[in-house]
Formats: structure tokens, sequence, C-alpha cells
């Protein structure tokens, strides 16, 4: 929940069933895609000149993640991938879990 109310768009917990994961990915790519088209929409408007104006454009550049994953390069994978859309990632350390 503290994700969440920090800003996430939304989390998983473990174990991951992969229907979920599927589904939860291809709903934020929804979400990406849908933004990309409305930048490109504001500038194309800005090119024809019908507006001067830069605000209103939406951009997940500068955006915070917080990646928890105890597989180094699974997460090392997520962090470069939000890195190349400007999206500012930290890695939370997690416990490694011990054997009785």
């Amino acid at each position: 929940m503290r994700g969440l109310e920090s800003g996430a768009d939304d989390f998983l917990t473990k174990p991951v069933e992969y229907d979920t994961l599927m589904a939860r990915t291809r709903s934020l790519v929804r979400l990406k895609r849908l933004l990309d088209e409305w930048r490109a929409r504001g500038e194309t408007a800005r090119a024809l000149g019908l507006t001067a104006e830069r605000g209103g454009v939406l951009s997940v550049k500068g955006a915070r993640a917080l990646v928890i994953d105890d597989w180094d390069l699974g997460a090392q994978t997520i962090q470069d991938a939000l890195a190349r859309e400007g999206v500012i990632s930290g890695r939370a350390a997690v416990g490694r879990r011990r054997s009785a």
C-alpha cells in the first residue's frame, strides 16, 4: 500500500502468477502507448501552428519507480528499460531467505 500511496501505478506480490503479470504488463503498455499518442498529437498540433504552448504534453520522464526483485539480472533488465524511458528507478534491498 505504501508504494501506491507514493505514486506507484501497480504492484505484484510473490509468488507472481504469470497470467497476472502479463495482464498487468499489457495494461501498463497500453497506458504508455496512449501517452505516446498524446505526445505525438501535441507535437503535430504545434507543427501545424495550432498551438504554441508546450504544456499539456504528458511524459513518464522524471517519474520514479522502485524495483523489488531478488534476481539481480531481472532487476537490472527492468531498471535499464525504465531508464530508456527517462524513469528514475531504485532497487530495494531484498532479504535472502535462509533454509532451516
